[in-house]
């Protein structure tokens, strides 16, 4: 038997055309593409596979009725019109995302194309353990995502505002619609997604005890939990809708530069992939020589997005990968 060979194949593609789940529906379908083939002639320069010609399909505005109800589409209206000083004292909100005086938000909007650049790191977590944590979530009564902000919570406080201890966070987290869409499935690449905001407040003063700090967390990582999965039941006033109102999207992004941003940071969670899903069936012929060990997801820095984004994919029955990218400079730490 020849000697295997293991390398690192990237699929790059315009967040325009998809969201994570496209990137790992290409990684599926490459693979079972390969699958068809022998190793020998796919290496063959000469051998070129021609893909179908298929249409996109509609954005998920014209896919489905995001109804949006009058209050929720008052709310960036407001903010246009209305000055800070009088929402305040009236007490109405003006933004979908929630706010605090005492949010971290890191440096407003900007943009320098020749000073713009990304940061990346990487943080693995092997199976075993990722295996052990799932299985204390479970007991727990929460999902992987709900503990992983209360982590990132946890190291953001440390690192960046261990000097005010009642800096306040607020997370955006894509939330995926593609089962409450007609003719939308996992496997298609498309937007399906929509976000949800949510506000931490302080956690506890060190002067409170381990035992109550522990549970507190549990407790949170269980609210963000119900209210994921909340988000995700329902198509009527999502942030994503609020775009079919907007008439020029071009100049509403140039005029968030500046701005102070509505988020702290982003977590994007794509879940377990399974390589295998559809792909189990080998009778016509296809070669299994071809396997998955790892996978992992990255976005670039956002100049009108959060100041830093926590990147999660694992393969199943393989590590976690956790890819943090952030725009140089903005979070102070450099």
């Amino acid at each position: 038997m020849g000697q295997k060979k293991t390398f690192y194949l990237a699929f790059s593609y315009s967040h325009s055309h998809g969201d994570g789940k496209s990137g790992l529906a290409f990684h599926r379908t490459f693979l079972q593409g390969l699958r068809k083939y022998s190793t020998s002639t796919v290496n063959d320069p000469e051998y070129i596979i021609q893909t179908p010609d298929l249409s996109l399909l509609p954005a998920i505005e014209d896919a489905t009725n995001l109804w949006i109800s009058w209050s929720f589409l008052l709310t960036p209206i407001l903010r246009v019109y209305l000055p800070n000083t009088v929402s305040s004292a009236l007490g109405i909100r003006t933004t979908i995302s929630p706010e605090s005086p005492n949010m971290w938000r890191a440096t407003p909007y900007s943009h320098d194309p020749a000073n713009f650049h990304t940061g990346i790191k990487l943080v693995y977590l092997n199976y075993k353990p990722l295996r052990e944590v799932l299985r204390v979530c479970k007991s727990k009564g929460t999902k992987f995502t709900g503990l992983l902000h209360q982590a990132i919570l946890y190291t953001m406080r440390k690192e960046l505002a261990q000097d005010n201890p009642q800096t306040t966070f607020v997370s955006v987290t894509p939330v995926d619609l593609r089962k409450l869409i007609p003719g939308y499935c996992d496997n298609d690449m498309l937007i399906g997604t929509t976000v949800d905001y949510e506000l931490f407040p302080p956690l506890m003063t060190p002067a409170d005890q381990d035992s109550n700090i522990s549970e507190a967390i549990w407790e949170a990582a269980r609210n963000t939990t119900a209210r994921l999965a909340e988000c995700g039941s329902r198509l009527s006033d999502q942030p994503i809708g609020l775009l079919q109102y907007l008439g020029h999207f071009r100049h509403w992004l140039i005029n968030q530069i500046g701005k102070q941003r509505d988020a702290s940071y982003e977590l994007t969670n794509v879940l377990t992939f399974d390589p295998e899903l559809g792909n189990q069936d080998f009778s016509d012929g296809s070669v299994k020589e071809w396997q998955m060990q790892r996978i992992m997801i990255a976005q670039p820095a956002s100049a009108v997005g959060g100041p830093i984004s926590f990147n999660v994919a694992s393969i199943k029955g393989g590590d976690l990968v956790i890819t943090l990218t952030w725009q140089l400079g903005v979070l102070g730490l450099e």
